[in-house]
């Protein structure tokens, strides 16, 4: 993840190994996708209070024009990026997909499909793997 070339609605690259000794979560999303509007609302909900600490980044394969007007729309305080290709090229052809990288920067948890954040076992369960 950390070697993935993904740009900001700038253009500008953005360096996920940069994040190293944080916590972040990464939501690989499309904005005609129902499962990923879901993840990313039930994320945005709990965000401020329960992942203050978490960086979350969401990735898109659409267009800058189109993650700049999602990203307008929703107002989620996520770093919104879009890779520079298409899904299917890195390896993802089913979304939503999540990752979860700990503070060393090491993937310690990926799913594909929906993840109820609102859950708090899973909240729990998630955030602790992060932790180690």
């Amino acid at each position: 993840i950390a070697k993935l070339d993904v740009v900001d609605q700038d253009t500008n690259k953005y360096d996920i190994a940069s994040l190293k000794g944080k916590k972040v979560i990464v939501s690989f999303y499309a904005s005609w996708c129902p499962g990923c509007l879901e993840e990313l609302k039930t994320l945005n909900a709990i965000k401020n209070q329960k992942l203050a600490d978490t960086e979350v980044l969401a990735i898109t394969d659409e267009s800058i024009e189109k993650l700049v007007e999602f990203k307008n729309k929703k107002q989620y305080p996520f770093t919104f990026l879009t890779i520079t290709g298409q899904f299917p090229e890195i390896g993802i052809n089913s979304i939503p997909v999540t990752y979860l990288l700990n503070t060393k920067g090491e993937i310690v948890y990926n799913n594909v499909g929906f993840i109820d954040w609102s859950d708090d076992s899973t909240l729990e369960h998630l955030t602790s793997l992060m932790n180690e």
